[in-house]
């Protein structure tokens, strides 16, 4: 979650395409691509100005999956492969 400061979580979250080890500590970490590496691939095409998107990216529709949807759609997959749903 993405806050100002002590105690001020909000509902903002932020998708990193790489590590960002400045927000270790200072931030909640949470959540995981399954299925879409396409989006994301397009969402990280979009050109940025000061690490924000030049044009407005718009999330439609995200799901909270409980563990049992989680286990049924994670892909054993190779670190060979860039952006895949899960590695394991």
């Amino acid at each position: 979650m993405v806050n100002e400061g002590q105690h001020t979580n909000s509902s903002q979250f932020m998708i990193t395409f790489q590590p960002a080890a400045w927000m270790d500590y200072r931030y909640v970490a949470f959540g995981q691509l399954i299925e879409g590496a396409q989006t994301l691939n397009a969402m990280e095409k979009v050109p940025t100005k000061n690490e924000r998107p030049c044009q407005e990216i718009k999330i439609s529709e995200i799901k909270v999956l409980d563990a049992e949807d989680i286990h049924s759609r994670i892909r054993l997959s190779t670190k060979e492969e860039k952006y895949n749903d899960t590695y394991i």
